[in-house]
């Protein structure tokens, strides 16, 4: 028997289904290694909230923790390479690059285009680290950093060291006495740490800055014979040589340097002021003091003048996202980002400044971490300006350094052949 809807529920049923539906939220994955005790947690989190709240009911994003730096990188390219990459993805220049390269990411310059006045609110440079040729830009930055030299004042005063050392040949000597002193002077680890010391003493030899700073196009860098290369490449070694670094610094891992430095037991380390949080205790132990006893100092370098790393763009955003719901709700996370107010929050919770102009009232400049305050007053009286490795040198490179490295600092190779192998990884 054939049953028949009544006039009254057939036409509450056609009523039912010309009711438009209410729009689905769309899930954003966000994937992340701001976890744990990395000093961007705080913020991440202040992010992920934020937009959630203001976005509810149309997107909401969800995270995938990966803890570890390279543990995400490693991912992220495996990830790329499988076309399996996550919405948002988050990383240095150099995966950035990688993830640009690989064609999975996608071109926001016509999102930024589409939105003059989200795109005039950065500065003239703040693209250049990952645009193409073309002009096609596969990461937004969200950073401009003033990359420094932390110390231990404390442990300077004991050395009687009265400040920070000015010239290359006063950090050597400044070594040597905080070596007879019982400290290990620098904390280094084979590789990101290791690699800012590189940058700064490629970058104050004659000619340095300036290779620094433009090298980084297309074409394979000259290593062999680049005299201010050879000269700062030599000098790193000779960090070793001298017994300047922990005997461990060939592990290639981040925590080994640092670690050394928030538990007292290193007087300086290469690093940016991401690591004031870590070095006020936030999310991390550290030996107790620490935060009164450290200042933040550019670069030492010759009679010429000192040095600095300052670079827009060394980390940054990219999309992953196939559908176009996806990749609008990504776009407007990466709008929420460089908003004034979560540039703002990066500046107070991270120490870290934004690629964006953003006007800082006298009583915003108040809430900022002094240190932070003082390393970008300093940097108006440096001779040297000029950006780090990861900025200059493809991945192949800076791998290549991690692994050779180690021999070349023990004397098993010398300068030219360990040059000769980073040209060769191109």
């Amino acid at each position: 028997m054939h049953k028949f809807l009544g006039p009254i529920m057939a036409g509450a049923v056609c009523a039912l289904l010309a009711t438009p539906a209410a729009a689905q939220e769309t899930q954003i994955n966000w994937a992340t290694f701001w976890v744990g005790t990395n000093p961007l947690r705080p913020w991440g989190e202040a992010l992920l909230d934020g937009y959630n709240a203001e976005h509810a009911g149309r997107y909401q994003i969800e995270t995938e923790e990966i803890p570890g730096d390279k543990a995400y990188r490693d991912k992220m390219r495996a990830d790329a390479v499988a076309d399996a990459l996550p919405d948002l993805i988050t990383g240095n220049t150099a995966l950035m690059k990688d993830l640009r390269d690989s064609g999975r990411v996608v071109n926001l310059m016509p999102y930024l285009e589409a939105d003059p006045e989200w795109r005039d609110s950065f500065f003239d440079n703040a693209f250049d680290t990952y645009l193409t040729d073309g002009g096609e830009l596969y990461a937004l930055p969200y950073s401009r950093d003033y990359i420094g030299i932390f110390y231990n004042k404390a442990m300077f005063e004991q050395a009687g060291i009265e400040e920070f050392p000015r010239t290359w040949d006063a950090f050597f000597e400044a070594c040597g006495t905080l070596s007879a002193a019982g400290f290990i002077p620098m904390a280094t680890e084979g590789d990101w740490t290791t690699r800012l010391m590189w940058a700064n003493m490629i970058g104050t030899q004659p000619g340095g800055a300036e290779w620094l700073s433009t090298a980084g196009g297309s074409g394979e860098l000259e290593l062999v014979g680049n005299a201010p290369v050879v000269a700062g490449t030599e000098m790193l070694r000779r960090m070793h040589e001298e017994g300047c670094t922990n005997e461990d610094a060939f592990t290639g891992q981040y925590a080994t340097g640092a670690t050394l430095f928030l538990q007292a037991e290193a007087a300086m380390i290469a690093n940016g002021p991401w690591m004031i949080p870590n070095i006020k205790g936030v999310n991390t132990e550290t030996a107790e003091g620490l935060g009164e006893d450290v200042d933040y100092a550019v670069s030492p370098g010759t009679e010429e003048g000192r040095g600095l790393i300052v670079v827009t763009g060394e980390a940054g955003f990219a999309i992953g996202a196939k559908d176009q719901d996806k990749i609008d709700g990504s776009v407007a996370f990466l709008k929420y980002l460089t908003s004034d107010e979560q540039m703002l929050n990066q500046a107070m919770m991270v120490s870290r400044f934004g690629p964006t102009r953003m006007q800082l009232t006298d009583e915003q400049r108040g809430q900022l971490e002094p240190m932070l305050l003082d390393i970008v007053a300093e940097s108006e009286d440096v001779s040297f300006v000029y950006p780090h490795t990861n900025i200059t040198m493809p991945t192949a490179i800076i791998q290549e350094f991690i692994n050779s490295w180690p021999a070349y600092a023990r004397g098993q190779i010398d300068t030219e052949t360990f040059l000769e192998i980073l040209e060769d990884a191109q």
